[in-house]
């Protein structure tokens, strides 16, 4: 088995990956993993109702860096959320060649029902606008819990 391949491009990782949990980021086939989310900064003892998977694949480096910034901008703003008033958080961001796969942790059922498709809406269609990409070329995949 290969050691795992941790960039911390976007300097989230501020303590780097526990070595003891490296394992768990064994993302192999060329997948580079960019960012931790709540998986290292949540208690497990917190209930999860729900992930969504997400998967976007971009038409140039400049897109895919552009909206690693804004999703590290959300990450920092939600990492400060105490874990008592969190409704969501950010997963695990990994990336390959133009493609990056990153997911989202749900903490309560009706935040859940109301906001999972928060994607398809006309703010998100419009920040997706600056990156060349619509919801449609998105792969999404909700799973309850």
């Amino acid at each position: 088995m290969t050691k795992p391949t941790i960039q911390d491009a976007l300097g989230v990782m501020s303590e780097g990956l526990p070595l003891s949990s490296a394992k768990h980021y064994e993302v192999g086939d060329g997948w580079k993993i960019l960012m931790t989310g709540e998986e290292l900064r949540r208690p497990k003892s917190l209930q999860r109702v729900a992930i969504t998977r997400a998967e976007i694949q971009f038409s140039s480096e400049d897109n895919l860096l552009k909206f690693l910034e804004i999703l590290k901008a959300s990450d920092d703003r939600l990492s400060k959320v105490p874990d008592n008033e969190v409704m969501y958080d950010w997963q695990l961001v990994r990336v390959k060649d133009l493609t990056v796969r990153f997911g989202v942790t749900w903490y309560d059922k009706e935040f859940f029902a109301e906001k999972k498709d928060s994607y398809l809406s006309k703010l998100h269609a419009d920040l997706f606008k600056q990156f060349g990409i619509k919801a449609k070329d998105m792969r999404i995949e909700h799973i309850p819990l």
